[in-house]
């Protein structure tokens, strides 16, 4: 599954890999930013369940949500 997150400061949109099923669009997640892999909260813009081949950005480049915050 595939999370969409959108910077505040910049509008610019991140993806995320989760296996959490609960996730929806609004909810609120830690993920890992920058290139130290920095926790920070993040509200979900779009979930879309894809197979890798058609992934928005390259595979390869794509983090994993550390997890869902609270319920």
């Amino acid at each position: 599954m595939f999370l969409g997150r959108k910077t505040e400061k910049y509008g610019q949109e991140y993806c995320y890999l989760s296996n959490d099923e609960t996730i929806q669009v609004g909810d609120r997640v830690e993920v890992p930013v920058g290139a130290d892999n920095r926790a920070a909260l993040a509200e979900v813009v779009k979930v879309a369940w894809l197979p890798k081949e058609k992934a928005p950005i390259p595979f390869e480049r794509i983090k994993s949500a550390y997890r869902k915050i609270g319920n």
